[in-house]
């Protein structure tokens, strides 16, 4: 008896087709499964790519936040020295002031330029916060 040879179509069907098709059979089997690859390979380039641009961007208001965070505790400290009778600090408190605006006004448009939709909300609060301070302070003696 005859061992059943799984290849035999197979063999039968390369027996009766030309060079040129079988080349091309070849060619075919070999770059789907490469091009299949390159697809990915070049998506996931493109996705890493977006998530570094996004972080620089963050890196770039971490900076600007920080900044508008020195001015803020500058204004604190200048503001208690004001509060406790040192009118010498009211020239350097108004200074910082200008510049605590100039610093949110900054961070205001980076994040409106480049900031994610939650970034958007969690910023809008905080700024709110932020400008409240002027006029809660104006009029007040230290306790």
């Amino acid at each position: 008896m005859k061992p059943l040879n799984v290849f035999a179509p197979g063999i039968w069907l390369m027996r009766r087709m030309r060079f040129g098709l079988k080349l091309a059979l070849v060619t075919l089997v070999v770059l789907a499964p490469l091009a299949f690859i390159s697809w990915e390979l070049i998506s996931r380039e493109r996705a890493d790519g977006e998530m570094v641009r996004t972080e620089l961007r963050g890196a770039a208001m971490v900076d600007e936040a920080g900044a508008l965070i020195r001015n803020l505790q500058l204004h604190r400290g200048q503001t208690n020295m004001v509060l406790s009778g040192n009118t010498a600090a009211q020239a350097p408190r108004e200074q910082t002031r200008a510049e605590l605006k100039a610093s949110r006004d900054k961070l205001e448009a980076d994040v409106a330029a480049h900031g994610e939709s939650r970034t958007v909300a969690e910023w809008k609060a905080l700024r709110e916060r932020v400008d409240a301070l002027f006029p809660s302070l104006e009029g007040k003696d230290a306790p």
